[in-house]
């Protein structure tokens, strides 16, 4: 385990205790959900959303404030809800924070999304995988990628372009890193652009694994 990487993830920690419910945070949010074609409302708009009904979904680096939370069953009447929610990452959260996914039937499991292995051992377990401005965090980007990749049918996935390393963000990156790892035969594209959300834009596909 780096240094780089552990002061980072004591960095992201101490934000996120701060501004979980922050107002452009769950601005953006939605707008990593309409991109990844992820809505809680997926009855008002069933041609251009995903149905998480009985699904098994996993969402790295979610942190305290996962997608999930916002499609799970408890939020309406919209849809069954989620049939099994994961949550990974090695961010610190607040006892306030963990109530949070307890109340809405996920589990949030505290680790670096390089050891999912470590809990789910059957290949395509998961439905559905979101990984969202994350991997710029990490230690080890690809080994995530892979270990995602076995444990999960499909992938849907947001990241920054171009953002500059600094204490928080060690790795950047750019179009052709994803291309390179997504054009192998173990996937099939259903979806790829490169599209704004918030100040930067992200590299944004839904892919299938074979």
């Amino acid at each position: 385990m780096n240094d780089s990487w552990k002061n980072a993830n004591i960095g992201e920690s101490e934000y996120w205790q701060i501004f979980t419910a922050e107002a452009e945070t769950l601005k953006q949010q939605e707008q990593y959900m309409e991109a990844l074609y992820i809505k809680h409302d997926y009855y008002h708009a069933p041609d251009t959303s995903l149905n998480m009904s009985n699904l098994k979904a996993l969402d790295v680096g979610g942190g305290p404030v996962s997608i999930l939370l916002r499609t799970n069953k408890l939020r309406g009447n919209q849809h069954s809800g989620i049939d099994v929610g994961v949550v990974i990452d090695p961010l610190i959260i607040t006892e306030h924070q963990k109530l949070r996914y307890k109340y809405y039937g996920l589990n949030f499991i505290q680790d670096q999304a390089e050891n999912i292995n470590k809990y789910f051992l059957e290949k395509g377990y998961f439905d559905e995988c979101f990984i969202y401005n994350c991997l710029q965090h990490v230690e080890n980007p690809l080994k995530i990628l892979d270990r995602i990749s076995f444990v999960s049918k499909k992938i849907r996935i947001a990241e920054p372009l171009y953002i500059p390393k600094d204490k928080l963000h060690i790795h950047t990156f750019d179009e052709n890193y994803f291309n390179n790892y997504f054009t192998s035969d173990k996937y099939q594209t259903e979806y790829l652009a490169i599209q704004q959300i918030g100040s930067c834009n992200h590299y944004v596909g839904i892919f299938s694994v074979k």
